[in-house]
């Protein structure tokens, strides 16, 4: 079935709309405006959100300024990228686009958007819901060195001579989609699986997600494997995105917690993607203090409901008392922690 296109002008910026469709062109576009793993292509394809997406894109003077994937449900349009920043200008484009044609959506809903505050919106609702980190690179590693804090460094130094020292063997490798060891991935997600057991709040792997995450290393893969006596002790997986890379796992051997193995495993990563010239380095959710130690800032995202008129606010009310119930948790933990710290 042909793809049915809409347009719509709106301040010198002209938009479309693909219905159940996703152009060829989006994953280069997508990687260039929105790179990052939950806004990439192939996460879409391998965790099955491509399914009847549609796609809007939105361009000024012939160039596509923004490009986003989403699906009908029901009388929601749900936008299926996340962690990507979005302007309260680019979002309401998009919403006065979709409820511009029949049937017009109630709300827009956008999940962990880096959405900047906004006064005087009464049909826009936000909610800070989550927070990642990020590394912005610099252009050599000598100055990614340089940029952590002195303790930072000196234990860097340290670990590293101990470690080479004591383990001449000792060897760091990064290999891509196409080169990746399946050995290496199946051990670094056992260390992933021993370093977690018997924790409550862990998210258990099981055989279809590490056929996805086999799946999304052979589309955009980079693995680091800190190996010793030829055995893989340490190991950290990533997938990239354009000039971003996303981490997904990072594991060790705790047989070598002496050296702080998983914090040089890390660093080393961050090094190599300096090395190759990529422009961040997005840790994930979490607050786990070697993320801020090796140069990352909290990024809060936010969830953001649009409704399409007073009316569907009131409608949607138990759709609003959510996100503000999913906001104040939020802000609960994070008070929490600051208080524990």
């Amino acid at each position: 079935m042909n793809p049915i296109l809409i347009s719509t002008a709106s301040d010198r910026v002209e938009c479309h709309s693909y219905t159940d469709h996703i152009p060829d062109y989006a994953e280069r576009e997508l990687s260039r405006l929105h790179a990052g793993r939950y806004s990439s292509l192939a996460h879409f394809e391998v965790y099955g959100l491509a399914d009847q997406a549609s796609t809007y894109v939105a361009r000024h003077a012939n160039r596509t300024t923004a490009l986003l994937l989403y699906r009908h449900d029901g009388a929601i349009v749900r936008v299926l990228n996340e962690g990507i920043p979005l302007t309260v200008d680019e979002a309401q484009r998009f919403a006065r686009h979709v409820f511009a044609h029949a049937p017009p959506p109630a709300a827009v809903l956008l999940r962990a958007v880096d959405m900047p505050p906004s006064a005087g919106q009464p049909l826009l609702q936000r909610g800070i819901c989550e927070q990642d980190s990020v590394l912005m690179l610099p252009a050599s590693t000598d100055a990614y060195l340089d940029s952590l804090g002195a303790r930072t460094r000196s234990l860097l130094k340290n670990r590293l001579n101990k470690i080479r020292r004591e383990h001449p063997s000792f060897t760091f490798q990064v290999t891509e989609q196409g080169q990746i060891d399946p050995q290496h991935v199946r051990a670094i997600l056992q260390l992933h699986r021993q370093r977690l057991a018997g924790r409550r709040d862990a998210i258990a792997i099981d055989s279809g997600e590490e056929q996805r995450i086999r799946q999304m290393l052979e589309r955009c893969g980079l693995v680091g494997v800190v190996s010793i006596d030829g055995q893989c002790c340490a190991g950290s997986i990533c997938y990239h995105n354009g000039g971003v890379v996303s981490a997904r796992f990072l594991a060790h051997d705790t047989r070598y917690d002496v050296y702080r193995l998983g914090f040089l495993c890390a660093y080393l990563m961050c090094s190599h993607c300096v090395e190759r010239g990529f422009r961040q380095m997005n840790f994930g959710w979490g607050k786990e203090p070697y993320k801020f130690h090796l140069g990352a800032q909290g990024r809060d995202l936010s969830d953001v409901i649009i409704y399409r008129n007073h009316a569907q606010r009131l409608r949607l009310a138990p759709l609003g008392l959510k996100l503000a119930w999913r906001a104040g948790q939020f802000q609960l933990r994070r008070l929490l922690s600051f208080l524990k710290a």
